[in-house]
């Protein structure tokens, strides 16, 4: 009896220190493990205003008729849609978003590999565009100061709209040609 009084309290004591040691270690993974999802989900987060910062990069580019600086900015606006993760949306918006996201995605990899062909790349940007102004319709714009613009001359006198965070039109479509062609339609 003796025995198996000391066989249980051997046992109990080594059951406590166990618990002990196990208490430290568990919290530092946990607490790496917080940390590690922490920076993925601020990687992750959906960035209206990381969107319209790089095309507004692209929008000024253009202006300058610089297709090589338009490709870059566009890989940037590519790259930046690549690191959006939409299930941080609600269903509705989701569904929304991810219909604007495939046609952003579409121009700007259409934009952003063909720097050798600026008006190819402004056709896409005109699609653009309308991908921005529905992004800002339906998102917001993330407390930048923007103004939707107006062409009435570009493709072939159908027009074509773009954002710009200037009231002063610099348009785009036909850069240093004719640089104040158009109007601002409404502050956003």
């Amino acid at each position: 009896m003796k025995n198996l009084i000391i066989t249980a309290l051997t046992g109990l004591s080594l059951l406590a220190c166990a618990d002990k040691k196990t208490k430290p270690e568990s919290n530092l993974p946990q607490s790496t493990k917080d940390k590690t999802e922490t920076k993925e989900e601020t990687k992750n987060l959906f960035s209206v205003k990381e969107i319209i910062n790089s095309y507004l990069s692209i929008k000024n580019a253009l202006t300058k008729d610089d297709g090589k600086a338009a490709a870059g900015a566009s890989k940037k606006l590519f790259e930046t849609l690549e690191t959006i993760n939409a299930d941080t949306l609600d269903k509705e918006k989701k569904s929304i978003f991810i219909d604007i996201y495939e046609s952003m995605r579409e121009n700007a990899e259409h934009i952003s590999t063909n720097a050798g062909n600026v008006e190819h790349q402004r056709e896409h940007f005109a699609l653009l565009s309308r991908d921005i102004n529905d992004l800002i319709d339906n998102f917001g714009t993330a407390g930048l100061k923007l103004y939707l613009d107006f062409c009435p001359m570009y493709n072939k006198q159908n027009g074509a709209i773009w954002v710009s965070e200037k009231k002063e039109i610099v348009n785009p479509y036909y850069g240093s040609k004719m640089s104040d062609c158009g109007s601002v339609k409404k502050a956003l």
